[in-house]
């Protein structure tokens, strides 16, 4: 049985991305270690240049994410799937990305 899931969209969690989460025309953002990709609802992708994402704040983000919905994310369990009745989010932890490969 699935555990119902609730959390504040609280500015201070989700850090830079906070912009993108609060805007209604972001429909994905995306972060591929280095570049942020935003789309919006008439499906247009933008690369953010100076985005101030980087790869401490997603982990700490993700684990989060990962507490607040009582799923594993980790090397092995490595696609994190966590729904709200506004959103749903997506992480999915790049092969060999981990604490100990910066950048």
């Amino acid at each position: 049985m699935e555990r119902s899931t609730k959390w504040e969209l609280v500015p201070a969690h989700f850090g830079p991305l906070w912009s993108y989460i609060e805007d209604d025309e972001i429909t994905d953002i995306d972060f591929n270690g280095t570049d942020l990709w935003i789309t919006n609802t008439a499906n247009e992708r933008k690369k953010v240049e100076e985005h101030g994402v980087t790869k401490e704040f997603i982990e700490k983000f993700s684990h989060y994410i990962a507490n607040n919905v009582s799923k594993p994310f980790n090397k092995v369990e490595n696609l994190l799937e966590a729904g709200r009745v506004a959103s749903d989010c997506n992480i999915n932890r790049p092969r060999g990305w981990n604490n100990a490969n910066p950048g």
